[in-house]
């Protein structure tokens, strides 16, 4: 038989006790979300300035500024010398004055007037000579060259040609004169045909002439109206 006792009344709880060791560290958990954007800080303090650059290449020149005023004239300067007049007489035109002159001429100085003297000599062909000696002539000569065509094919020229020059034959050619006429094939008729032909030259002084002429065919060439007028 089981006699049970009344309960007793509950006792005060004890002391707490002391905090137990820290137990190990766990596994990291996952990386949060990133949070925003912090404010932008205040600017900083400004550097010390860098080292100068090398210097660059020059640029192109600048267009050209306007042209300035004209400064004033400068004072005029002594007058020179007064030149040495001379008073030699004047020598015709065309003489020749070798050597030099110091002294200027004067304004109202006054050459001789141009003379000329004109001539009709009778000069032949083919035989050289000399105009004048001393003065320059302008020379006229009128050549008459006639020429009659062959029978025959065939050709007749007359030629004259004016030459001249310092050499005692000259062979310098200054004018010439031809006439001529020519068939391909045999004619009947001959027809003739005549030509009257001025040869002009000024020749120099001193300087020699030549008419050489020459034909071939059935031609004639001889020398007409001549005129040499002397200069100076």
């Amino acid at each position: 038989m089981v006699i049970t006792s009344p309960r007793g009344t509950k006792g005060s709880p004890g002391t707490v006790g002391g905090v137990g060791a820290t137990g190990p560290i766990g596994p990291a958990g996952p990386t949060g979300l990133k949070g925003d954007t912090g404010a932008t800080g205040p600017t900083g303090a400004t550097g010390s300035t860098g080292l100068t650059g090398s210097t660059g290449p020059t640029g192109p020149v600048g267009p050209a500024g306007p042209i300035g005023p004209t400064g004033a004239n400068g004072a005029t300067g002594a007058t020179g010398p007064a030149a040495t007049l001379s008073s030699a007489t004047p020598v015709a035109l065309g003489t020749a004055g070798p050597g030099s002159g110091t002294s200027a001429s004067r304004d109202d100085h006054i050459h001789p007037a141009l003379t000329v003297a004109a001539s009709t000599p009778t000069r032949v062909l083919n035989t050289a000579f000399t105009p004048n000696a001393n003065r320059p002539v302008w020379c006229s000569y009128t050549v008459n060259l006639t020429v009659t065509n062959p029978l025959l094919a065939g050709t007749s020229v007359a030629t004259v040609i004016l030459l001249s020059d310092t050499n005692t034959t000259p062979t310098t050619e200054r004018a010439r004169a031809s006439n001529s006429s020519s068939v391909a094939l045999s004619v009947t008729v001959q027809l003739t045909s005549p030509q009257a032909v001025q040869l002009q030259y000024l020749c120099p002084a001193g300087h020699k002439v030549l008419l050489t002429s020459s034909v071939s065919g059935t031609a004639t060439a001889t020398l007409g109206a001549q005129t040499e007028v002397a200069l100076g």
